[in-house]
């Protein structure tokens, strides 16, 4: 049984705050804050990375301490195909890394302009066994969007088991997002 809300915009209460989601012709719209990443050195978190995803080959490194999340971007000779199947370890995570600076693990894939679905900028999964999710099938996608700014409306995929696809437009200190395979 379905029941339809008629609410223009509904507000969820949720560990980081209040998250506004009003609907739009094309979708949900969510706005998001903006988080700063910063360049992380490789060898401060290479044991995490390498027990995470073996010897796959890693493009760039960024850290958010205010989110506590590392975002691994993957090689550009990887594919969507290679992100969608790799087999990421998060039960060892935990030992790798006790010392509360990481909360989340982002792996990111830059879009592919003339590949699988040249329409997005890049593909994400989501880790964060620090506080019990081993792999979150959508949020990936908006914490990687809080860092980034491949250009003014990012189109992004989520390559987790929930897929779908995301839009972004930035606004200010933070991103309207608007998904049409979301459900609130």
């Amino acid at each position: 049984h379905f029941i339809e809300n008629v609410n223009s915009t509904l507000t969820f209460v949720t560990l980081s705050g209040e998250l506004k989601a009003r609907r739009a012709e094309d979708g949900i719209i969510l706005d998001l804050p903006l988080y700063p990443a910063q360049p992380q050195d490789f060898p401060e978190v290479e044991d995490l990375i390498k027990t995470a995803i073996g010897d796959t080959l890693v493009q760039d490194v960024r850290y958010s301490p205010d989110t506590q999340k590392l975002l691994v971007r993957l090689s550009d000779i990887y594919d969507r195909s290679f992100l969608e199947n790799l087999r990421v370890n998060t039960q060892n995570l935990l030992q790798v890394d006790n010392t509360g600076k990481v909360k989340g693990l982002i792996l990111t894939l830059k879009g592919e302009p003339g590949g699988q679905t040249p329409a997005f900028d890049f593909y994400s999964r989501y880790f964060a066994p620090w506080v019990g999710v081993a792999e979150d099938p959508v949020t990936g996608i908006f914490i990687y969007l809080f860092f980034c700014r491949f250009r003014a409306a990012p189109a992004a995929y989520v390559s987790s088991k929930a897929r779908g696809q995301i839009k972004a437009v930035a606004a200010g200190h933070s991103h309207s997002s608007t998904g049409s395979e979301l459900r609130l």
